[in-house]
């Protein structure tokens, strides 16, 4: 519908006008359009009571005093000002106006006119009384007509009112402006008609009917408000629209119309327009108060945009509250190009959920956000989808977070479709985080896939895939993170895909400085088909190798970096071959010195193992000592290990002062040879060792000197029989020599010792024990001698002893009585002098008696004591 002529109203003191103005009630009291004149804008004079005359009568509450005069059935004037002198009023009203006036030509309607219990309602005229409370029917051929004009100092307003009361009906307007802070300029300016009805039953005033309409003066908008109250219900409507002139080139349009039921159950519909043509909108009218609990979501017409705006909005609400103070709502509208619709709703218990969506001709997107009262959640959902010819684009996020907790989390997903010339590429990017408070955490996924032609459905030629992990434990400061990306290709041997290449890199962290990772890559290694030899390795970690044609190259790298400490461990292996690679430094030591070690191995398809390894021990000067190891080994379990090292004078960094070598020989068979050597300054060492499984035959010799002396020592041992031999020579020239024998299957033991001091003394011990199962007999036997070179003394010492009986062959070790025991002894010494002395003695026992006993003593020729 078109809008009607605009109309100005200039508020006037004429009875007729204003009768005309009330009466209206077949449309809205200010017309279809706003319009206002320079005239509104100003409010005249005060109001001229100086000619009038009557009685004046006072009234004073806590807020204010109000004085007036004048005849209670006529013409009423008076005052009205703050105790605090913040505002005041001034008024007149004329009462008792006859049927025979201008404004008696309206007929009155039946709710008009009074009935009787209203006609002996009304206030003697000698009773004090406020304005808001004249008599309320003087007769039913009269009415009442009055004015006032007001000021706010607090709050910068001014207003002017006229008022008129006819049977059981009042009708007002009031006429404000709003000013500045100094009262200077206008800001706002607005009208409100009120509209009443008289409830005997209450004996008051109820307010029917209430608009508003008005111009916010900074961005000349005009707005207007209608309420409407019914027994059951308030209905309120309100609108707001620009005025295209000026420098406003782009007007709008609002309103909005509420219904509130006596339950508090409330029901909104509200409708916005932004640049379009005024003249061409399909707007409700502020009196239909059709409301629906349905609400469509059919897409809402464009209107045409006035000439020169390019931009143009509208839209659709409608809301619904219960009496819980649930709510929910609908809405829908356009701006410019872009459609958007929106459902949501707001529980009592704090719970709120909204969901809107938008498009246009290129895209679909939308959000919704709201928060959960069960989970105690926040939560946000955006998305949106791309169609451009014939690629697609689709995304979404979602976050969630726990109200009053250091607790969220949330996810995004995106997918696209590429086609070209060429085929097609469809993209998946995926990412999911949380933040517990405790750990934060984050991981990221993307994939690629390529076709050669249109057809999804059909086998990729390449899918690319690569992601990201990160976190961090906020209560120890650990970090930690992941980066992988990973490639499928096209198997030649069946409609399958199979991996070429995958890659990983971990990596953790800790407070103290201390971190660590590793670093893996397979990648597909083609070889020929023909190959029967291949003996493929790590089957069961590479889960897409096809009928063993392909085989993967897998390399890992580990290392470790600390205070004290760093190190890397490189490895490869295509399956066939294996090789490594280790480095690192140990700082445990001590503050000044430090390890550098270093490992190399290899391992062919023979399993021929290679190991070289190698250990330098430094300082801030430089290098200290380092030692290094070779280790050869096939499948034959044949190893061959070199080992050698050198040590560096502290003080002259390239004086060795020590070196040696080692080497170890082992045929696989059970045999195995070693040999060590050393030297440096005036110490040497030799040493040789020797083993044989199937003999059972093991030896050594070692041999060699320091600062201290020489010395010499061989071992062999066979599983009968055992041999050791030593001998050395101190610094002094003390020489001495060892020598022991034992025979299992004869069983006898021997052992010997001498030396010599550097003077020529010398002395001897000699020891053997044997047992004689055949004859039942078991012996010891002992000596020792001994010579000083200057001196010429001379000592010996000799002592044995025989077991005779069967199963005695072991007395002196188990215990058991022998048939038959025999023990002596033989001493002799001489001075050098030509001195000689000596003694020798001996027992005999049977079983565990003693039956003979014998010695002597002797000194020269002469025997001293004999028994």
């Amino acid at each position: 519908m078109q809008f009607s002529k605009p109309q100005s109203y200039y508020c006037s003191i004429s009875t007729a006008e204003s009768e005309q103005l009330f009466n209206d009630n077949s449309r809205s009291a200010f017309g279809d359009r706003l319009y206002f004149s320079d005239r509104d804008y100003e409010l005249k004079d005060g109001l001229n009571l100086n000619n009038c005359s009557g009685e004046k009568r006072t009234i004073e509450n806590d807020e204010f005093i109000e004085t007036w005069e004048g005849d209670d059935n006529g013409l009423v004037w008076g005052k009205k000002e703050a105790k605090d002198k913040s505002w005041k009023e001034e008024w007149i009203e004329q009462r008792n106006i006859p049927r025979e006036s201008n404004i008696s030509q309206v007929s009155y309607t039946e709710e008009e006119l009074p009935n009787d219990s209203c006609l002996n309602f009304g206030f003697e005229s000698n009773e004090e009384q406020h304005i808001s409370e004249p008599k309320l029917f003087e007769s039913e051929n009269k009415a009442s007509l009055g004015q006032l004009i007001g000021l706010d100092y607090i709050k910068n307003r001014r207003w002017k009112e006229k008022w008129f009361r006819r049977g059981r009906k009042l009708f007002v307007r009031k006429f404000v402006q709003q000013l500045c802070e100094n009262n200077s300029r206008v800001i706002n300016v607005w009208f409100e008609d009120s509209e009443f009805n008289y409830d005997s039953n209450k004996a008051s005033w109820i307010l029917v009917r209430n608009n508003k309409y008005g111009k916010k003066m900074s961005d000349k908008v005009e707005w207007r408000e209608s309420n409407y109250f019914h027994d059951d219900y308030h209905t309120m409507a309100f609108e707001e629209r620009g005025i295209s002139s000026g420098s406003n080139s782009c007007p709008y349009f609002y309103s909005k119309r509420r219904r509130v039921f006596k339950d508090n159950t409330e029901i909104v519909y509200s409708k916005y327009y932004k640049g379009c043509d005024v003249f061409e909108i399909d707007s409700d009218s502020s009196k239909d108060d059709n409301f629906s609990d349905e609400f469509s979501f059919e897409e809402m017409p464009m209107v045409s945009s006035i000439q020169n705006v390019k931009y143009s909005e509208c839209s659709k609400e409608f809301t619904k509250k219960d009496a819980n103070g649930n709510k929910k709502g609908t809405k829908y509208g356009n701006r410019g190009e872009i459609c958007w619709r929106e459902v949501w709703f707001e529980q009592a218990d704090g719970s709120t959920e909204y969901d809107i969506w938008y498009s246009n001709s290129e895209m679909q997107w939308g959000e919704k956000h709201g928060y959960s009262k069960s989970s105690n959640e926040n939560f946000r959902i955006k998305w949106e989808e791309k169609a451009d010819g014939s690629n697609e684009r689709k995304y979404i996020e979602k976050n969630w977070e726990k109200v009053g907790e250091q607790n969220s989390w949330g996810e995004k997903l995106l997918e696209s479709i590429e086609n070209t010339s060429e085929g097609k590429k469809v993209s998946l990017s995926k990412k999911n985080w949380y933040n517990n408070g405790c750990e934060i955490f984050e991981e990221e996924y993307t994939e690629e896939t390529q076709f050669n032609s249109q057809d999804q459905d059909t086998l990729p030629i390449i899918v690319l895939r690569n992601g990201e992990k990160r976190g961090e434990r906020l209560t120890t400061g650990e970090t930690w993170s992941e980066n992988w990306n990973e490639s499928l290709g096209q198997c030649s041997t069946s409609n399958k895909m199979k991996r070429t290449k995958l890659f990983t890199d971990k990596l953790w962290t800790k407070k103290n400085g201390e971190k660590w990772g590793e670093k893996k890559t397979v990648k597909l290694k083609q070889v020929p088909k023909n190959n029967e030899e291949l003996n493929l390795e790590c089957e069961d970690k590479i889960d897409m190798i096809s009928g063993g044609d392909d085989v993967y190259i897998e390399s890992t790298e580990f290392w470790y970096f600390s205070e004290l400490e760093e190190y890397t461990d490189i490895w490869e292996t295509d399956g066939i071959n294996r090789n490594g690679h280790k480095r690192g430094i140990d700082r445990k030591q001590n503050s000044n010195r430090y390890i550098e070690w270093e490992e190399e191995w290899s391992k062919d398809n023979t399993e021929k193992l290679r190991k070289n390894f190698t250990w330098k021990l430094k300082d801030e000067y430089g290098l200290i000592e380092f030692w290094t190891e070779d280790r050869i080994q096939d499948s034959s379990g044949k190893q061959i290990v070199k080992k050698k090292g050198k040590k560096y004078n502290i003080e002259i960094r390239n004086e060795v002062v020590h070196e040696w070598e080692e080497t170890c020989n082992d045929d696989g068979d059970g045999n195995t040879y070693t040999i060590k050597k050393g030297k440096g300054g005036e110490h040497w060492y030799v040493d040789e060792f020797s083993s044989s499984e199937h003999t059972g035959e093991k030896w050594a010799l070692k041999r060699g000197c320091d600062e201290e002396g020489s010395w010499a020592e061989k071992w062999s041992e066979k599983p009968d029989y055992k041999e050791a031999w030593k001998a050395g020579e101190n610094r002094y020239g003390d020489k001495w020599e060892e020598e022991w024998k034992e025979d299992f299957k004869n069983r006898w033991k021997w052992a010997k010792k001498s030396g010599e001091n550097n003077i020529g003394d010398q002395w001897r011990e000699e020891w053997r024990e044997e047992i004689d199962t055949t004859n039942h007999i078991s012996r010891k036997t002992a000596s020792k001698k001994g010579k000083k070179l200057i001196s010429g003394e001379e000592w010996s010492e000799e002592w044995g002893e025989s077991y005779y009986g069967i199963k005695n062959e072991l007395m002196g070790e188990g215990g058991i009585p022998a048939e038959y025991i025999e023990k002596w002894t033989n001493k002799y010494a001489t001075d050098g002098n030509g001195n000689k002395w000596g003694s020798f003695w001996g027992d005999t026992w049977n079983w565990s008696t003693k039956v003979k006993s014998w010695g002597e003593k002797w000194e020269n020729s002469y025997i001293t004591e004999k028994w």
